[in-house]
Order: C-alpha cells, then structure tokens, then sequence
C-alpha cells in the first residue's frame, strides 16, 4: 500500500493480490484486520497459485 518503502516479497505479492481481486479499497479503509475470513481465503488461495506458478517456472528454466 502507498506509504511503505521496502517490504518483504510476500508482503508485496499479499498487496498486489489484494488490488488484483479488487480488495484494496476495503482494506484501506477497514483495515486487514477487518477482512472476512472468505476475502482472506481468497487472497491466500490466489497467493499460493502465484507462488506455485512461479515455482513451476524456476523449475521449468532449470530443466532446460
């Protein structure tokens, strides 16, 4: 979120998700404490898909 300089790569990856599924807006104004355990679900679910993807791409270039 606007404001914070360096923040560690999940942080980053957490906010850029957030935005992406167009919850940026409530969890400015309400918080991350406030979001609704199916909002944090989803987040985490699509996190995860990101880092299994990027996984899957590390070892894809690797194999090569």
């Amino acid at each position: 979120m606007p404001g914070e300089e360096s923040r560690p790569p999940l942080e980053e990856l957490k906010e850029d998700v957030v935005e992406d599924l167009g919850l940026a807006d409530a969890v400015r104004r309400k918080g991350w404490a406030q979001m609704t355990t199916a909002a944090a679900g989803r987040v985490g679910g699509q996190m995860v898909r990101r880092l299994v993807q990027a996984g899957k791409r590390v070892l894809r270039r690797r194999e090569s």
